[in-house]
């Protein structure tokens, strides 16, 4: 399961969903752990530009071109939630240095249009 391991960008419409009803879960939350910084609403059948950055262990969450989370995955303050969280029996948890792209939704509709990949050395 990718979620064993993979920390997850949480995209989707705050207002729609109970999700977005809880500070860790809200749209451009680091999933569970980290709430954004900046909130930003989707109203329904609009697309926002979303973009994740991850660069020597930064991590960076932008949605309509603005920042709104940032955290180090070596961070002794995340690494405490993790403790305290669904993730704490996954010893591979946001481990990794390199690894898989994944997409997923619960059964809502999700769509992405002009979805791109850049890998930067």
């Amino acid at each position: 399961m990718s979620w064993h391991s993979g920390p997850e960008m949480q995209l989707l419409d705050d207002r729609g969903h109970p999700d977005g009803r809880e500070p860790m879960t809200r749209n451009g939350a680091l999933y569970g752990l980290l709430r954004p910084e900046l909130e930003t609403p989707i109203e329904p059948e609009q697309f926002i530009e979303a973009a994740l950055s991850a660069r020597d262990g930064e991590v960076e969450h932008w949605l309509d071109g603005r920042r709104v989370l940032r955290y180090r995955l070596d961070d002794p303050t995340l690494h405490k939630h993790i403790a305290n969280s669904k993730f704490s029996g996954h010893p591979r948890f946001a481990q990794a240095a390199e690894g898989h792209l994944v997409l997923q939704h619960h059964g809502e509709a999700a769509r992405f249009r002009r979805l791109s990949i850049e890998i930067a050395d």
